[in-house]
């Protein structure tokens, strides 16, 4: 009890001490320039072709893959992960509309371990309940007309 009493309170340390207006101050005028020289997200994007999407979302993934597939070279490897496979199967029907994209496939990840005695085998008793669902496709590039 005593080892409480003599413990600081949160903010007693001489670094929290000092007065707010000896912390240096930003120049508000440079901010909108900087701001005016960072490209936006669209312009980093729109700016490059990439190899690989991967996403791992808590949200539904599709809106997410549709926004970014465009931004992908032919050939580039898609992953996307989710604990349900309900989302997964929704990007799999977006995904075959589109006739881009090629090898589209969804699998669980759950590894069940098997015990192997004399005369019979089954399942692990004690086996862990985690895991999830991944898609894997390829996206391709679609010939044009002439």
């Amino acid at each position: 009890m005593e080892f409480m009493d003599e413990a600081p309170a949160v903010g007693d340390s001489p670094e929290c001490q000092e007065p707010v207006d000896k912390m240096p101050k930003v120049d508000e005028s440079v901010v909108p320039e900087i701001i005016e020289k960072c490209p936006s997200d669209d312009d980093l994007l729109a700016n490059h072709q990439f190899d690989s999407l991967v996403i791992c979302s808590k949200h539904h993934p599709a809106p997410i893959l549709m926004h970014l597939l465009p931004y992908l070279r032919p050939g580039s490897q898609i992953v996307v992960f989710s604990q349900f496979s309900e989302p997964l199967i929704d990007c799999y029907n977006r995904l075959k509309e589109l006739g881009s994209v090629i090898n589209i496939k969804v699998s669980e990840t759950w590894l069940r371990e098997y015990q192997v005695l004399p005369n019979r085998t089954h399942p692990t008793i004690n086996m862990s309940g985690g895991g999830g669902f991944l898609l894997h496709a390829t996206k391709i590039e679609l010939p044009t007309a002439t």
